[in-house]
């Protein structure tokens, strides 16, 4: 091919579609990367603020916790009281000949057997 015949259709086309490529990312870089660092620059504060706003509750919470138990240590048990005090007593165990303990007078271990029987498999 001489120098003076003309480029063919093809080439032309693609050349134009590399230099606006070329012109496209040398134009449009800059704002691409700043928007990315933006998106980061946005998760390291949320994740700084969420984290120091997560240690400030707990701090809190945890001095509220150490100021409620001083405070209940220091102060005394009413002497005073405004009701009457209702004392119960326990269950009474008697023993049985055996040694064995067992609760008479509940209804439960009243009547109960010793062993109780055998479940049986009864089809009909």
């Amino acid at each position: 091919m001489s120098g003076n015949a003309a480029p063919s259709p093809m080439k032309s086309g693609a050349a134009v579609l590399g230099v606006g490529g070329a012109a496209c990312a040398a134009c449009c870089a800059a704002p691409i990367l700043g928007a990315l660092s933006a998106v980061g620059i946005a998760s390291a504060a949320g994740y700084l603020i969420a984290g120091t706003t997560a240690l400030a509750v707990g701090a809190a919470a945890g001095s509220w916790l150490v100021y409620r138990r001083r405070r209940r240590e220091r102060t005394p048990c009413s002497t005073t009281t405004t009701g009457s005090a209702t004392l119960v007593t326990g269950p009474t165990l008697r023993t049985r000949s055996s040694g064995t303990t067992r609760d008479e007078d509940h209804p439960r271990d009243a009547d109960s057997p010793e062993r109780p029987e055998p479940l049986v498999n009864d089809p009909g």
